[in-house]
């Protein structure tokens, strides 16, 4: 099994995974499908119910939803099959009757607005290069780097530059 990847390791990358994984428990009625019961009734860690998209969000190989099928023997203790005997994807099922793969909809097969349509505008001159306004400091032996949205101020005197 391939080592869970950490949290806070990027934001850019965290955020969008944790929002999926929450929407699963607010919108799809999911629960964690790493978290389980043992035959005491105690909370517990479940790593055997893998390639889930409720088992860990921060792996991309983990998107999908298990149907029946698949559910057991690896999902046997998860909180789901403990409390509701539902496999994710029959969660889903249950509360959106229309997601039960039945009917299938191919979509539209045209567009009938012209909402494609560009116009391509010439710039009137040749267009400039504007310089680089990356900055490099070092504070306190560390190296920074910063952008032109970011705002520092060098003291020269009694004025200041930007």
């Amino acid at each position: 099994m391939e080592p869970l990847r950490c949290a806070g390791s990027s934001i850019g990358e965290d955020w969008p995974h944790a929002l999926a994984h929450e929407l699963g428990h607010y919108a799809l009625f999911l629960d964690d499908d790493y978290l389980g019961l043992d035959e005491e009734g105690h909370l517990m860690l479940v790593d055997t119910c893998t390639d889930t998209a409720m088992a860990d969000p921060y792996r991309d190989d983990f998107s999908e939803f298990k149907t029946h099928t698949e559910w057991l023997p690896g999902c046997r203790h998860v909180l789901a099959e403990k409390t509701t005997g539902r496999a994710d994807w029959d969660t889903i099922s249950t509360f959106y009757p229309a997601l039960n793969g039945a009917s299938l909809n191919p979509g539209p097969s045209s567009l009938p607005l012209a909402v494609t349509h560009l116009h391509e505008v010439e710039p009137p001159e040749d267009p400039q290069s504007l310089a680089d306004r990356v900055f490099i400091s070092k504070m306190r032996g560390c190296q920074h780097s910063s952008r032109a949205r970011d705002a520092r101020f060098l003291m020269r005197g009694d004025r200041g530059q930007s």
